[in-house]
């Protein structure tokens, strides 16, 4: 209701609108031109308050309140003859305040003047409250749509930024960032769990003695961030006081007036806690919560995917190191290098200064290797262990891993620690520049027995993860069986080489006609010992037989089969004229013995006086003719299967050797090597010996060691290499022997006996014992063995007379036996066995042959 300024009529009075508005519904009040009331309805009383006894003839304004703002509005309306309707504020006669809507009126008399205002006011106090509620909510849910989309398409950025970063730190950050620019707050941080304790990643806002005493803190102490972290669950506080309450014993940051912590959860773990502060009291509503919980969830699965992908690439990392450190390991079985070249590999990928120590007979640490990162303090480092060596008996570092049999992780050295290990000044100065921050000292052991110990060390303090102690553990338990291995290896190398080189022959015969020169080297340090061998093997009528030999095979075994084999081939070389026959019997030989090795063999006989040489190969590479021009060619051989196979006797090839010629033999350690295949090596021979020039028999040792030097023999090769040399053409001694041929009678006895005396005259043996003996044999021959027989003498390598009587029977070799006392003959080979020195009979491919030899009397 408002009220017009006065404009009354004169004489006019207060019923001058004539109205009756006590019948009409709804608040209804009336006014005349003074805005006096002159009609104040029960609806009016109802809505206002006044009676109509207390209204009438009073000023509205004075009733409801009006406004005189709106009294220029109302009067324009009036004036136009026209209605006015609104709302306005007033109050009840109690002091409440209402919101009414006022719909106003004219009222005119007979003559159509405005006499006075009739109005009628309906409370809208409760709808507009309605509207006003209303009206905030779709505000406050457009506020909340807009913040929860702002939220959401920060969400969707942080998920990229996170998802580019790999590193706890960086991921930290974003989310710090994030969430405090999102809730307008002023202080937040992340933290984790790091070794045992509490370790803020990245924060904003907070003191930094507020984050120096929650990392100072054990995970057990009580605090929001670990109690958090225990249950796993939100919190959030509402004032100072209530933090205060909680945690009395904490400091807390003066922008903490409330908090909220959220865990860094992923799969059921929490790693961390993301906590923010404001100056505001409850300033952390539910959306709030939920949207830290998202962000947070977001950077536990970044960090999770971090070290996932960091763990994979640690693992790739440590399988690749292994890999690299296994095979440095097993390249070679020199211990020294392959530690050498694994404690250099291990810096400074697994610490910034390694060592490695091996126990000696009385178990005193003895050092192998050392290395620095830092090549300046490499000499450093050395001088150390070597003025320092370490105590068994300290019981700490080298000594206590020693004694317990374990490995001692040192986590953090303090510098009291570092002062209570020097032992002087200068040991402390050299250990503080080395940068002694963390150690793992691991014990070399080979089934429970300690044989070493590697220690790795970083400047940085908590250096070492328990993923790394479990690398450094397999990495010395690697290094462990390499170096026992190696051990083993070298002690049975030494053990077949000492057996393989006690079989071989000390010395060859000196042989008439001949100059010979042999080698054998063994392989490298990482190649086990083979079964090469060689020999000379002095035979009937002046001939020679040569071997050259290889048990396939490695180490004691092999040694032990060719010493077997050395003696096998010389027995049947004396009981078999033909080289295939000999090597047909040692086959059997092998087959008896229960030897399953195969072996090639090349075995020859020599006669140098006529250079007829009859050979045959058990699958053995062929020898080396080179002539006085050094043109060399290799002898066609068909060669036969190897011995061990138990296959029919390989074939014989007939060569003649001229006066002067060279014969190499060898085995295939000569000619192949793992570059080198064996066509290549026995064309890389055949040139080397062309250009040898004039051979000379003074010059054959130097020529042997000239080829090895040419086949890269003379340092480390890679297989056992055996060679015998043979120059035909020496000029032969006065006392090389004498060749009688007997007659098919009886009085060539005495021809053969003065041969026999006067070679035991010059050779010193007893005349008469020689002429008894050859009168045995030689009658024995005549009568038995066929027309012809042919009686060789000569000095043998061992001194004394060798006599040899060949007839042509080879039907039965003669054999000593005792005879019947009234018998006239059969003594013969006894009284042959017990004067000579040694005596025997061996079959020919055209008879057979009886020999004995006689002692030198002593001068």
């Amino acid at each position: 209701m408002v009220d017009l300024p006065a404009q009354r009529s004169a004489g006019g009075a207060d019923d001058a609108t004539g109205l009756r508005v006590e019948q009409l519904p709804g608040a209804v009040i009336a006014v005349d031109l003074d805005s006096r009331v002159v009609a104040w309805s029960p609806g009016a009383q109802e809505l206002y308050g006044w009676t109509p006894d207390e209204a009438v003839g009073r000023s509205v304004r004075e009733l409801i309140g009006l406004v005189p703002e709106r009294a220029d509005e109302v009067r324009a309306a009036l004036h136009a003859g026209r209605g006015w309707a609104g709302e306005f504020h007033t109050r009840h006669r109690d002091g409440t305040p209402m919101l009414v809507w006022v719909s106003n009126g004219p009222v005119r008399d007979d003559d159509g003047r405005v006499v006075g205002v009739v109005g009628v006011s309906l409370d809208i106090t409760s709808y507009a409250s309605a509207l006003t509620a209303r009206a905030e909510q779709l505000q406050d849910a457009r506020a909340r749509a807009e913040r929860l989309a702002d939220r959401n398409a920060r969400l969707v950025r942080i998920s990229e930024a996170l998802g580019a970063s790999l590193d706890d730190d960086r991921i930290a950050a974003v989310v710090v960032a994030q969430a405090v620019d999102a809730l307008r707050v002023d202080a937040g941080g992340v933290t984790v769990i790091d070794r045992g304790r509490l370790r803020v990643l990245a924060h904003v806002g907070y003191e930094p003695e507020v984050v120096a005493t929650y990392e100072s803190l054990p995970l057990e102490a009580s605090t929001p961030l670990t109690d958090l972290l225990r249950a796993g669950a939100p919190m959030r506080t509402e004032s100072r006081q209530e933090l205060v309450d909680l945690y009395p014993h904490l400091p807390h940051s003066s922008l903490s007036e409330s908090i909220a912590c959220v865990p860094l959860e992923v799969e059921g773990r929490v790693l961390g806690v993301l906590v923010l502060s404001s100056v505001r009291p409850a300033a952390f509503d539910d959306d709030d919560l939920v949207f830290l919980l998202t962000l947070a969830r977001q950077g536990a699965q970044a960090m999770e995917r971090g070290r996932l992908l960091t763990a994979e690439r640690e693992a790739r990392r440590r399988i690749s190191f292994l890999a690299m450190a296994s095979a440095r390991l097993a390249a070679s079985l020199d211990f020294h290098q392959t530690i050498d070249a694994v404690a250099a590999l291990a810096v400074p990928a697994a610490g910034d200064w390694c060592s490695v120590h091996l126990l000696d007979e009385q178990g005193a640490p003895q050092l192998v290797t050392v290395h620095h990162r830092d090549p300046e303090l490499q000499d450093l480092l050395t001088e150390l262990f070597v003025r320092y060596p370490p105590d068994p008996e300290r019981g700490a570092g080298i000594g206590q891993a020693v004694g317990e049999q374990r490995t001692v992780h040192h986590r953090a050295f303090a510098d009291a620690v570092v002062r209570a290990i020097a032992r002087d000044d200068w040991h402390y100065d050299a250990l503080r520049r080395l940068g002694l921050g963390s150690a793992l000292v691991v014990p070399l052991q080979v089934v429970g027995r300690t044989i070493g110990v590697l220690t790795l060390t970083s400047e940085q303090q908590q250096r070492y993860t328990d993923a790394d102690v479990e690398l450094v553990e397999d990495l010395a338990r690697r290094m462990a069986t390499a170096v026992d291995n190696a051990l083993r290896y070298r002690q049975e190398r030494e053990t077949a080489l000492t057996l393989q080189r006690s079989l071989l022959p000390r010395a060859l015969p000196e042989l008439p006609g001949l100059t010979v020169a042999h080698r054998y080297l063994p392989g490298a340090a990482g190649a086990e010992v083979g079964g090469d061998w060689y020999d000379l093997v002095p035979l009937t009528r002046g001939r020679v037989g040569l071997v050259i030999g290889d048990v396939m095979g490695r180490g004691i075994a092999a040694a032990a089969v060719m010493g077997q084999l050395r003696a096998a081939v010389r027995a049947c070389a004396l009981v078999e004229d033909s080289p295939s026959a000999v090597l047909a019997l040692v086959d059997a030989a092998m087959s008896s013995l229960g030897q399953t090795s195969l072996t090639t063999c090349l075995y020859g006989v020599l006669d140098p006086a006529t250079g007829a040489l009859q050979l045959a190969s058990a699958g053995h590479l062929p020898p080396l003719v080179v002539h006085r021009d050094g043109g060399g060619q290799y002898v066609e051989i068909e060669p036969g299967p190897p011995l061990g196979v138990g296959a029919a006797p390989p074939p014989e090839t007939a060569v003649h050797l001229p006066e002067g010629a060279l014969l190499l033999l060898f085995t295939d350690g000569l000619v192949e090597g793992r570059a080198q295949p064996v066509e290549e090596g026995l064309l890389a021979l055949r040139n080397a010996v062309a250009e040898l020039g004039e051979l000379e028999p003074s010059g054959l040792e130097q020529l042997c060691d000239t080829l090895l030097r040419s086949m890269g023999r003379d340092g480390r090769p890679d297989d056992d290499s055996a060679l015998l040399a043979v120059l035909t053409g020496g000029e032969e001694p006065a006392d090389a022997g004498a060749h009688l041929h007997l007659a098919g009678h009886l009085s060539e006895v005495a021809r053969a006996r003065r041969l026999a005396v006067q070679w035991a005259q010059r050779t010193g043996c007893d005349p008469d014992d020689a002429a008894l003996l050859v009168t045995e044999v030689a009658t024995n021959a005549l009568r038995h063995g066929g027309p012809g027989v042919d009686l060789w003498v000569r000095r043998p390598p061992a001194g004394g007379l060798r006599v040899e009587l060949i007839d042509g029977r080879s039907d039965a070799l003669p054999q000593a036996r005792t005879p019947e006392l009234d018998a006239e003959g059969g003594r013969g080979l006894l009284i042959v066995g017990a004067l000579a020195r040694a005596w025997g009979t061996e079959r020919l491919s055209a008879g057979k042959c009886v020999w004995f030899e006689l002692e030198a009397l002593p001068a």
